[in-house]
């Protein structure tokens, strides 16, 4: 009998041992797991790309690591339709916009002139809600808190319309906060990173209409201020709410400074040496204009030494089918959607401004994808 507990205990004793081990193995493995089904971690962030499908539109989502890699994560439907398949065929920036917070994702559905509001999570997005957009041919999304804001480009006047987001995501519209804009084709809106202004871009009247916003209602008015150049598109703020805007007809980019008297203008019309600049992104003092004619990037730097003025970088990436541009949240890397190609062009921005790339993600569906959103 003692023989026989002697062993037992023995056996046990490995048993045990054998199982410690494989907790151990187990422990080891869940983080390597949860990298490869593409979930976010401690340390990565999100880039998001609406495919503008005139089927069935979608968000194609990506996460990204300290080194700017992407992995493809999930298609999630927007249960719209979008605008066509060629380039640019929403003529706008904004069809994808992040919330302020990075806890919202909004996207157009130009085709069936609705909206969509997705909750961003660290396994992907949740769908929350669809709604008409009030209005024709919807382009460019801003939210901020809990306001949402589209601007229909064809509407018989065009108009922006403000909705209230509840906690769930869920829009209710402000049927006393659409505003009609005057006549002209408008291309992008944004609002600035106190929430306390929203900018429209006229692309063919080159004006700039500024809206006072209060939480999820516009003022009456806008300030209407005469574009520097011809042909104002693709806009962004700066960290200190300093609005820039590029010009595509005059191939420039305008710098202004915002308050309750409207824009005063920092910068005029700043040639970009190329050609057709439509879209903007801006990482820390670097203002990057992606242009379409010329298929490059050109940055510029704000000097915060001459009272915050751009000045040109150059010419710092080749593109052949550029398309919209976004920075990641910690400014280290800049992603431009590559229509041509079909995929996501990944560049790391260096100390000085200019660019280096770091390979490309496809897989986009087809090459009328825009918008692209990164946090």
């Amino acid at each position: 009998m003692v023989a026989f507990h002697g062993t037992f205990h023995a056996d046990m004793e490995v048993l045990m041992k054998k199982l410690l081990a494989l907790a151990i193995v187990t422990i080891m493995l869940v983080p390597t797991l949860s990298a490869c089904r593409g979930h976010s971690a401690a340390g990565t962030g999100w880039v998001y790309v609406m495919n503008n499908s005139t089927t069935a539109n979608a968000v194609l989502a990506y996460t990204h690591d300290a080194n700017g890699n992407l992995v493809y994560d999930d298609s999630y439907a927007t249960q719209g339709r979008g605008s066509g398949s060629f380039s640019n065929s929403l003529g706008s920036q904004g069809a994808l916009s992040l919330s302020k917070d990075g806890k919202w994702l909004g996207a157009v559905n130009a085709g069936s002139n609705e909206i969509s509001i997705f909750k961003t999570t660290n396994d992907g997005l949740v769908f929350a809600d669809k709604t008409s957009s009030l209005g024709q041919f919807p382009c460019s999304i801003a939210i901020t808190g809990r306001a949402v804001f589209v601007l229909n480009q064809k509407s018989t006047p065009p108009n922006i319309t403000a909705f209230t987001m509840d906690k769930d995501g869920v829009l209710d519209v402000n049927k006393e906060s659409t505003r009609q804009l005057p006549p002209g084709t408008y291309s992008s809106i944004e609002v600035s990173p106190n929430g306390r202004w929203l900018v429209a871009t006229g692309e063919s009247n080159s004006i700039l209409l500024t809206y006072a916003v209060d939480g999820n209602n516009l003022g009456i008015d806008p300030i209407v201020t005469e574009s520097s150049g011809r042909g104002p598109s693709g806009l962004a703020f700066s960290a200190n709410s300093n609005l820039l805007v590029v010009e595509a007809a005059t191939s420039a980019i305008s710098e202004y400074s915002i308050s309750n008297n409207g824009l005063q203008t920092i910068t005029a019309s700043l040639s970009t040496g190329q050609q057709t600049p439509r879209w903007i992104a801006v990482s820390g003092n670097f203002v990057y204009a992606a242009n379409l004619t010329s298929r490059t990037i050109s940055c510029f730097e704000i000097s915060r030494s001459d009272n915050d003025k751009l000045l040109a970088v150059g010419v710092v990436a080749d593109v052949p089918g550029v398309s919209e541009i976004a920075a990641s949240s910690d400014g280290k890397y800049l992603y431009v959607l590559d229509n041509q190609s079909m995929a996501i062009q990944i560049f790391k921005i260096e100390k000085d401004g200019k660019l280096t790339p770091e390979g490309s993600v496809g897989a986009l569906i087809g090459r009328g994808a825009q918008g692209i959103a990164a946090g």
